[in-house]
């Protein structure tokens, strides 16, 4: 690392003063020999800086990706890590960052080898016999390929599971907030959101559209959803705006229903219907407007409806808002994230829609061989045996794929140019 005053080649005139750092091949982020500059950040240093490095010949902008493509074409990095480098540097969250630094260590690099080559060695048993014939190999040799690929089969299933977990860290949990007009269902939105994000008014109807934020909770990100209230109706404007707050409720991963503590005995039969089918937590709000204490609000919730959370709270002047908060993104985190701390043995990994599509392939060609039933010559003909290895030969490949084992070209350009320019 050298301090040094940065000139223009042609016009000598000093631009900066910065630092130049040499970082040797093969040990850089490339593997190849590369120089950084540590200049100031204004846009005017920049720009110098670049249009003096334009004047040599051999120099030229980097496109979107390309130091981490070179990263992988020299096998510093898989695409699994590439992709977790990219994800980390877009990580919002706690959790996000947590899943994306697990696939820039390369754990989830290690599963999916350890997986391709448990198919390999499936693989091997059924060529032995191809090669030297039966009798040249153990009695028990297809028993073996067939143990190998269960276990591969298995182990698919169990990444394939963990898709929609994955897609919740990555892109976000959803969680709709509804309940009848004016129990506050706005105030708690803009109340996690921190400012005024919906409009507030004393009056029936105010929300007639589904307005949705997102925010940090739990160390998840969480997409909410604030839907028009659930009643009677005769406006046609308000219609729609039900009938899309049912259909938010409905794709939503978590569901919050809030109450108002002077209402709990009056809600309409269309609300009471949809809290008995989704089972929401429930929120009972506004408890200053009734003398009851939050225990006796609690009961009477309890007692009118069987929900597996519920809180009371007055958005309006915060009694109860603090434990509400920290207790539902405790639930939040426990049920979608609290596997992705603390490097557990057992953490769930981020399976992004790329690696799901080779799984899947994977998961028919295993399927395929598991269910030709092949124990030997006697039950199959040569040629059986033969397309068994091709489906175990196709399932490794689908594997490799996702680590950038085999020849992806087709796809890398895709996975690259999601970088920005110089990383």
């Amino acid at each position: 690392m050298y301090r040094c005053e940065v000139i223009h080649p042609q016009s000598k005139e000093v631009l900066d003063s910065g630092l130049a750092v040499y970082f040797k091949g093969p040990k850089s982020f490339t593997g190849e020999d590369i120089v950084e500059f540590h200049v100031h950040s204004g846009r005017a240093i920049l720009n110098s800086v670049l249009s003096a490095l334009s004047t040599f010949p051999s120099l030229r902008l980097a496109e979107p990706g390309e130091f981490t493509r070179r990263a992988f074409e020299s096998g510093r990095l898989d695409l699994t890590e590439v992709e977790g480098l990219h994800d980390l540097i877009n990580a919002d969250t706690s959790s996000q960052r947590q899943a994306a630094l697990q696939a820039v260590g390369g754990v989830l690099r290690q599963r999916f080898e350890s997986l391709r080559g448990t198919i390999l060695r499936a693989l091997s048993f059924v060529e032995a016999v191809i090669d030297f014939g039966e009798e040249e190999v153990e009695d028990d040799v297809f028993q073996e390929a067939r143990v190998l690929a269960r276990k591969a089969h298995t182990e698919v299933q169990s990444l394939l599971a963990d898709y929609r977990r994955s897609e919740i860290v990555r892109s976000g949990l959803r969680l709709a907030i509804f309940g009848p007009p004016n129990a506050g269902k706005s105030t708690l939105l803009n109340f996690l959101a921190k400012r005024e994000a919906a409009i507030v008014t004393n009056i029936p109807g105010t929300t007639r559209d589904v307005l949705e934020v997102t925010l940090d909770l739990g160390g998840l990100p969480v997409i909410v959803s604030d839907t028009a209230g659930i009643r009677s109706t005769e406006d046609i404007v308000e219609k729609i705006g039900i009938e899309r707050a049912i259909e938010a409720i409905d794709k939503a991963d978590v569901k919050l229903c809030v109450l108002d503590v002077a209402e709990l005995d009056k809600a309409s039969a269309e609300l009471n219907s949809m809290i008995r089918r989704v089972k929401p937590f429930l929120l009972i709000n506004k408890l200053d407007s009734r003398p009851l204490t939050p225990s006796q609000a609690l009961a009477l919730a309890k007692e009118q409806h069987n929900a597996e959370g519920v809180w009371a709270a007055s958005l309006q002047s915060g009694v109860g808002v603090d434990a509400f908060m920290a207790e539902l993104g405790a639930k939040l985190h426990d049920t979608y994230a609290a596997q992705l701390e603390h490097g557990r043995t057992d953490t769930p990994l981020v399976i992004n829609a790329r690696h799901r599509e080779h799984l899947q392939g994977a998961l028919q060609f295993l399927d395929a061989f598991l269910g030709q039933g092949l124990e030997g010559e006697q039950n199959g003909s040569s040629d059986d045996i033969v397309f068994a290895a091709e489906e175990l030969r196709y399932a490794a490949q689908a594997i490799g794929a996702i680590t950038g084992r085999i020849d992806v070209e087709d796809i890398l350009d895709t996975i690259f140019r999601e970088f920005c320019i110089g990383k």
